[in-house]
């Protein structure tokens, strides 16, 4: 394929190779493919607090917008991305789409940034190794990626102020806000009233019908209240119309990226009957964050329906978000030591229950009991397997035998109402029979 005609393809991420880069120490791969070897459109990370999640989430950025590593080293210091201040550290990567090309970037000991291309193999002639300090203008399609930290909020400037040109701030600076989701509404309703172009009130329609999907029913209808000094975005609830900003935390938080998101895939794709269906990769820390249970089951299809060409790369805590997306690429960090190994897919678990995940490795909870209720199942064991038990040891398992035999054993409230009923019956039978002896 001739470079020129790479300008618009589809740039997703096909791995990520890591060394001496914060708690990353040995070189390790990530890979973000399915099974079969084809791009993954979801790809989420997991493993406890500081083992490096969001480390590999800066990483991508760096490699997606090389120009931006300037900033970033002037901002947090080239040793903000090396572990051991006496060797480079490397943070190198693989596209589809463009082939083997990958970008390198190597942070050597003096602070300095040498980028070169890596691993190419095509009938193109792009086989370059240049060193140099300006890979982005030898790379001969754009990457359309952006990236969003863990804090995410809504700004209240206006959209001038509040939009940064770097499109993954948020991932590097948590007091930086996104985008002024209220003015872009109001712009999106102001330009499908009064622009005689039809691609803004198809906009129009879109969002609101994406704002209605995004709030599950609670959200009957939406509308832009023009009296007052400010337009106000509203939403009607069952409680009456609410303001945007006094929308529960979990909400403003999903609004806040997906509004920033959606502004600048419309900028990105203008000419496009539907924007938000063209490609991108989308960097999310803690996606997750603030939401309810229920809605993270649906978070994923959620986002795959409405950016349904987007190659997600996420961090997450909750094992709902596992399980809402069964055939993901999963990604576990671990500690070994002194430094952090890299799993893929440890297991297959497509149909897994939330207690599976929580006691399998990928969270390593010892039990999906209460701590409190695990120690005295616990007791209960250590004191059957002896031979000989005093008489308050005796007692004790009594009364153990007692507080566990109320234990639920069912998976959803009807199957432990019905266990109760089971065992209030068989109780009422061994009455009757101790009776008639």
């Amino acid at each position: 394929m001739p470079l020129k005609d790479l300008a618009r393809v589809p740039i997703y991420f096909k791995r990520l190779t890591l060394e001496n880069v914060r708690c990353f120490g040995k070189m390790q791969s990530i890979k973000f493919l399915k099974p079969d070897g084809t791009v993954s459109f979801w790809n989420i990370i997991i493993g406890e607090n500081g083992v490096g999640k969001t480390t590999v989430l800066r990483s991508l950025v760096v490699e997606a917008m090389p120009s931006w590593l300037d900033n970033i080293g002037t901002l947090f210091g080239f040793d903000y991305f090396r572990r051991d201040l006496n060797h480079d550290a490397l943070i190198a990567s693989e596209f589809e789409n463009i082939f083997k090309v990958g970008l390198s970037e190597r942070i050597n000991k003096k602070g300095k940034v040498i980028f070169s291309t890596i691993e190419k193999t095509d009938a193109t002639g792009y086989d370059s190794r240049d060193e140099s300090e300006n890979l982005q203008a030898q790379i001969p399609t754009k990457i359309v990626c952006f990236g969003y930290g863990a804090s995410r909020h809504i700004s209240v400037s206006s959209m001038t102020e509040s939009k940064s040109n770097f499109r993954a701030m948020t991932l590097f600076n948590e007091n930086t806000p996104l985008l002024n989701a209220e003015e872009w509404l109001v712009e999106i309703d102001y330009r499908a009233t009064k622009s005689e172009n039809g691609h803004y009130a198809e906009r129009q329609q879109k969002v609101i019908a994406i704002l209605k999907k995004l709030f599950r029913g609670e959200v009957h209808d939406f509308k832009i209240d023009l009296e007052g000094k400010r337009p106000k975005a509203k939403f009607l609830t069952d409680y009456g119309w609410v303001n945007l900003h006094d929308l529960s935390l979990g909400y403003k938080t999903l609004i806040a990226w997906m509004t920033d998101f959606a502004s600048r895939m419309f900028e990105e794709y203008p000419d496009s009957p539907d924007p938000l269906a063209e490609p991108a990769v989308v960097l999310v820390d803690e996606i997750d964050l603030h939401l309810h249970p229920q809605f993270q089951r649906e978070l994923t299809s959620f986002l795959t329906e409405t950016f349904p060409k987007t190659q997600f790369i996420v961090t997450a805590h909750s094992p709902l978000i596992l399980q809402s997306a069964p055939d993901a690429n999963i990604i576990l960090l671990k500690k070994e030591g002194d430094h952090v190994v890299v799993e893929q897919n440890p297991h297959e678990i497509k149909n897994w229950r939330i207690d599976q995940l929580l006691t399998s490795d990928l969270y390593g909870l010892p039990s999906a009991r209460p701590p409190q209720t695990e120690e005295k199942i616990q007791r209960r064991r250590s004191l059957l397997k002896k031979d000989k038990r005093t008489k308050k040891e005796e007692t004790e398992l009594d009364k153990l035998e007692e507080e566990l035999v109320e234990l639920p054993v069912g998976e959803t409230p009807e199957a432990i109402k019905a266990m109760e009923i089971i065992q209030k019956a068989a109780k009422h039978y061994e009455k009757q029979q101790n009776g008639k002896d």
